[in-house]
């Protein structure tokens, strides 16, 4: 799909509102959800609510208050909708998938090499263990892990679970997931102030959650 340039800069002044960058990135975002629904069905966790309805929506959010310019708005909501979708060609490392992805399609938006360079930068900033080095890497990878602070975290983990068990030899059981999940939900740390002012609060509630789940008596999992 052709879309219309969206690479002119544009003064800070005019992307304080979420929408605004939303809009501006619409034809992406169809193009993205076109691509989005040939991902395996069975990914229950990296599928397109993933991306659509948790890390862009939210590495917007973050962007919108971090962000220097409209155009690094724009640059790490490009980056989220892509980061997921080298899931289309494997599971594992699939990140670079994704950045090659960008740099195949994104000229036909008006994006610049040198733009574009940012953007698979900023996709290559979700490979995990995160290792963010840039503000815009920061926000993206707070956006892929806002589930931690989201009210639906036990059910949205339940789902990663369930996909691991379809894609690894070898999946944890289901009350080891949950012990690995409290670990990394318990010791995880905010990048931006930002993330920790949206989602710190329910993050604590789910350690709490998780907390009750596994160690109840007598346990629930």
């Amino acid at each position: 799909m052709m879309g219309c340039n969206l690479a002119r800069p544009i003064p800070i002044a005019e992307s304080t509102d979420e929408q605004v960058v939303l809009d501006a990135l619409l034809p992406i975002w169809i193009h993205v959800e076109g691509l989005l629904k040939q991902l395996n069905p069975k990914l229950s966790y990296h599928n397109s609510s993933h991306t659509l309805a948790q890390v862009y929506p939210n590495s917007v959010k973050l962007a919108v208050k971090m962000c220097k310019s409209f155009e690094e708005c724009k640059l790490v909501g490009i980056a989220a909708l892509f980061h997921d979708i080298g899931f289309l060609e494997r599971y594992k490392a699939n990140e670079e998938i994704g950045a090659r992805m960008a740099r195949e399609q994104l000229p036909a938006f008006g994006y610049t090499p040198t733009q574009i360079d940012t953007i698979c930068s900023v996709i290559m900033a979700t490979c995990m263990p995160q290792r963010p080095v840039t503000d815009l890497d920061k926000i993206i990878c707070d956006a892929d892990m806002s589930h931690f602070g989201n009210t639906l975290y036990v059910a949205i983990a339940a789902g990663l679970w369930s996909e691991l068990c379809e894609q690894i030899p070898t999946p944890p059981t289901l009350r080891a997931f949950f012990e690995q999940s409290l670990v990394m939900v318990r010791d995880h740390s905010w990048f931006t102030r930002a993330a920790a002012e949206l989602w710190d609060g329910q993050k604590g509630m789910n350690v709490a959650s998780l907390t009750q789940l596994l160690f109840s008596q007598p346990p629930q999992i």
